[in-house]
């Protein structure tokens, strides 16, 4: 079990460290996450479906709640700006992280079982009807993977996004429920 992986980017940005920060399976040593960080500020996240910010959430979110055991391998190495697509302090991060936090539990009871297939609804698309940027990707995932578990895996949006496009497809009627299988 790890030490945390906040307690860990705590102390390289008090010490102003330049590095990246491999984030691996404790299990099997498998690389989960690599966080990129410059003179104490993280700057970059790559996870296995995300990138940038919404991996670092992500990633902070897995940690917190014990989804998995991490172990993390702290690397100096030469990092440059340009490797970066965002600038957050930890206590930034920290703040983030409260609020996915507040809207995963705001839509935790939405989540639908994993074991239901979803279909998109080809009278809606023919219609043309209007999605959100978020249904968009959840709708674009669902056409390539029709299990609910497949799609929260799969999705490059956070966990409470996914639900909350599932909710918003739903209504609308873009996608049909089949039987678990």
């Amino acid at each position: 079990m790890s030490e945390g992986l906040l307690n860990i980017l705590e102390e390289q940005s008090a010490m102003g460290f330049t590095g990246k920060i491999n984030v691996l399976l404790q299990k099997n040593s498998q690389s989960f996450a690599v966080v990129l960080m410059l003179e104490g500020q993280l700057i970059h996240c790559l996870g296995a479906n995300k990138s940038g910010e919404k991996a670092m959430l992500d990633l902070i979110f897995q940690d917190v709640s014990s989804t998995y055991d991490f172990k993390l391998v702290v690397e100096p190495e030469v990092v440059s700006a340009e490797e970066g697509i965002f600038t957050w302090s930890v206590s930034d991060l920290k703040k983030k992280s409260r609020n996915v936090y507040e809207n995963y539990l705001k839509n935790q009871k939405l989540r639908p079982p994993n074991n239901l297939k979803l279909l998109v609804n080809a009278d809606f698309i023919i219609k043309g009807s209007d999605v959100l940027h978020h249904e968009f990707d959840v709708l674009s995932t669902i056409s390539d993977y029709s299990r609910v578990q497949d799609i929260y895996e799969n999705c490059a949006l956070l966990e409470y996004e996914i639900t909350h496009a599932l909710v918003s497809l739903r209504k609308k009627g873009a996608i049909k429920v089949l039987a678990g299988g």
